[in-house]
């Protein structure tokens, strides 16, 4: 014992001051789908048509919300078809960010709601709303549907 403090009193002490740390390190469930829809846009960013596939359940949809009609039945994308869009953007790809994301989490399901705003390169394209939903696959999140209104430039 040195000047008076034994050695369990110091691991107890250590563990004190460390545990806030390690608590907040730890991911929350609404942590790993943002990190799901982080690495969809990351996929898309690169071009990567089997990560982008990889992000989506089977049978997964995929529902542009067109803004001259919004209030159109629309039967939206495959996943298929996405993805081939996706693949196209080769050379001046799609970077999509995130804003203003709210997430609800029960269970093995989640859905997140946020502003995007999307670049080609360097240069504004668009932005919108995506309403995603998606489903605990394991230990990852996969979407099931993603809805996005395109409000033009006019964010």
């Amino acid at each position: 014992m040195r000047h008076g403090v034994s050695r369990l009193t110091l691991a107890a002490c250590l563990a004190f001051i460390t545990q806030p740390t390690l608590a907040h390190a730890q991911s929350t469930p609404s942590d790993s789908v943002r990190q799901a829809l982080q690495t969809l846009f990351d996929a898309m960013h690169s071009a990567d048509t089997a990560r982008t596939r990889a992000a989506f359940l089977d049978g997964a949809r995929v529902i542009p919300i067109a803004p001259q009609s919004p209030d159109a039945v629309i039967g939206g994308l495959t996943v298929d078809a996405f993805v081939t869009f996706v693949a196209k953007t080769t050379g001046n790809p799609w970077i999509e960010t995130m804003k203003s994301v709210e997430i609800r989490v029960s269970g093995g399901v989640a859905s997140a709601w946020f502003d995007y705003e999307v670049r080609r390169g360097s240069t504004f394209s668009h932005c919108g709303v995506n309403a995603v939903t998606l489903r605990r696959a394991g230990p990852t999140w996969r979407i099931i549907t993603m809805a996005f209104t395109n409000a033009g430039t006019s964010c």
